[in-house]
């Protein structure tokens, strides 16, 4: 199921919620990710290139943690 996120976000996403975590868009059009660890990482729903990256690899970070 496709979120409307960024597309560069949205393979990320479906390994988020593989891994047992969750991805849900706020009211305020932001994108929580609640990844398998319980910690709580906040994205914007359109994001520039540049901070698309810097969330990406905050989010692989911290699923390489975990997985």
């Amino acid at each position: 199921m496709s979120l409307g996120i960024n597309k560069d976000l949205e393979p990320l996403a479906r390994r988020v919620r593989r891994g047992g975590g969750s991805v849900s868009i706020t009211r305020r059009n932001h994108v929580k990710w609640i990844m398998p660890s319980g910690k709580t990482i906040r994205s914007g729903l359109t994001m520039s290139s540049r901070t698309a990256r810097v969330k990406k690899r905050e989010i692989e970070r911290e699923l390489c943690a975990v997985l």
